[in-house]
């Protein structure tokens, strides 16, 4: 009797664990790992819960035909399990339960996601999932390769490198896992991971409007295919981003309040260890904080532009600050031209105030538009728009005198380069005296500002330079000569 009861116990322990593992894909990846890293120890941290509970449900979501809202794109550090969940695990779980669906695994090489299948498939054919999945599916005698392989219940698995041809095979989840080689950013680079993606795997979906494209990287570069994808397609995709330390960049912002004492993961980014890397900023700033503009250049400091909130402003002096907008402009809405940059600020004392912050790729139309609708919300009737006369900006100034009544000027266009040119501003700007409103925008100007002069985005600096030139350079100049 005690013997039938033992097994029994042994049993129903066995279901509730099978049971367990199937329903929680958390569950199933903290026994998994063991498996197939026998000889590493893990410790796990929120991210990891919240990655599979998110990737969980986008599973049970395909399978119930629940069309999808967005696609993914998660940027979070090296070694944080990213691969580990999504381009091995996530499968091997999937088959546990819906054997029926088809995987696709892309990453910068052939080899690169070819490891990552044949760990899949590792698993797969281990004793311990066997004894506990094995009644579920059987992988293919006749389809079993390391990049690619079926099981008997029709669901696939095939991995490619980002040269690779996908052609002819599609799959129900694309998992694109670091698309960018880190060390590999050039402009030829660059472009030749967005047409991949945008001309080849963004169409291999089985079902586009239930199937989901999930992209999970670490940043390389301010357009990399997530800077790409989160500037050009943004209401296409939701974007799960944490940071090794805890920046403005964390998405969503309700996890910042699981960061312990700033850091994303004490146990594998402790502060010791992540200042190993910080010395070469641009590196630490994009793998690392997942933001690949650095957080300081040589030339502009972050901490020289206060921000401010308006209701320290006095009202009286804030209804009569004179608002004007300046303008660098772009010809196209391609994101790999420049972007038309726009800034509203104002002489503010001695300082300048800046109000707004403003990024757009926009076709020539939809610019006039735009300009029209922020100088109505945002300026005085009379207030001035002062343009630079490049690219369209000629165009822009004529198509907006003959159509508006606005008041348009050209900028002086600049003699100088563009770095002599901030160099002779930056004294204004070390003193502190341009300033944000904290509801500006600001972020994206200080962005571009510190990482002048490294960045190819720097349409913001452009304006910060013209409107300082215009409110204090120019009359500190008139001043000195009269003296």
């Amino acid at each position: 009797m005690n013997i039938a009861t033992d097994v029994d116990k042994l049993q129903l322990k066995f279901a509730l664990e099978k049971r367990l593992y199937q329903l929680d894909f958390y569950e199933f990846v903290k026994k998994a790992v063991t498996i197939i890293e026998p000889s590493t120890t893990f410790v796990f941290n929120w991210h990891i819960e919240y990655l599979c509970k998110r990737a969980q449900q986008m599973i049970e979501d395909v399978n119930a035909g629940i069309p999808k809202e967005k696609d993914l794109i998660i940027n979070v550090p090296p070694r944080s399990m990213k691969s580990l969940l999504f381009s091995v695990l996530l499968n091997a779980w999937t088959w546990t339960r819906f054997p029926h669906i088809k995987f696709m695994t892309i990453s910068y090489a052939d080899n690169l996601s070819a490891k990552f299948s044949y760990k899949t498939r590792l698993l797969i054919q281990s004793e311990w999932y066997q004894t506990y999945f094995g009644d579920v599916f059987q992988i293919s005698k006749d389809d079993n390769r390391k990049t690619a392989f079926s099981n008997d219940k029709q669901g696939t698995r095939e991995a490619f490198g980002c040269t690779g041809s996908v052609t002819g095979s599609g799959a129900d989840i694309i998992i694109c896992d670091d698309l960018n080689k880190p060390n590999e950013v050039s402009d030829t680079q660059l472009d030749n991971v967005i047409s991949v993606y945008r001309d080849t795997i963004h169409n291999r979906l089985n079902n586009p409007l239930v199937g989901y494209r999930i992209l999970i990287c670490q940043r390389t570069h301010e357009r990399d295919i997530s800077g790409h994808l989160l500037t050009t397609d943004t209401d296409s995709y939701e974007h799960i981003c944490f940071p090794a330390q805890l920046t403005k960049d964390v998405s969503p912002m309700d996890m910042a309040q699981y960061y312990v004492d700033g850091l994303l993961w004490t146990d594998r980014f402790s502060l010791d260890w992540l200042h190993q890397y910080d010395k070469n900023a641009f590196f630490y700033s994009a793998q690392y904080l997942q933001n690949p503009l650095a957080l300081d250049s040589s030339l502009i400091k972050r901490s020289w532009f206060p921000i401010i909130k308006r209701e320290l402003i006095p009202e009286a002096e804030y209804k009569n600050l004179k608002w004007e907008m300046y303008l660098d402009t772009a010809y196209t809405s391609n994101e790999k031209q420049d972007e038309t940059a726009c800034l509203i600020g104002a002489k503010f004392g001695n300082d300048i105030l800046i109000k707004k912050a403003y990024i757009w790729y926009l076709e020539f139309p939809q610019l006039v538009r735009r300009i029209q609708e922020v100088h109505a919300a945002e300026m005085p009737s009379n207030g001035i728009i002062r343009i630079e006369p490049k690219a369209n900006g000629l165009s822009l100034i004529q198509t907006l005198k003959h159509s508006t009544t606005l008041n348009v000027v050209k900028t002086e266009t600049p003699k100088d380069s563009k770095e002599i040119r901030v160099r002779n501003v930056t004294n204004f700007w070390e003193a502190q005296r341009m300033k944000f409103l904290i509801d500006s925008g600001y972020e994206q100007a200080l962005q571009q500002l510190c990482a002048f002069p490294n960045s190819s985005k720097d349409g913001l600096v452009d304006c910060s330079y013209y409107i300082t030139n215009q409110m204090l350079n120019k009359q500190t100049t008139m001043k000195y000569k009269m003296g």
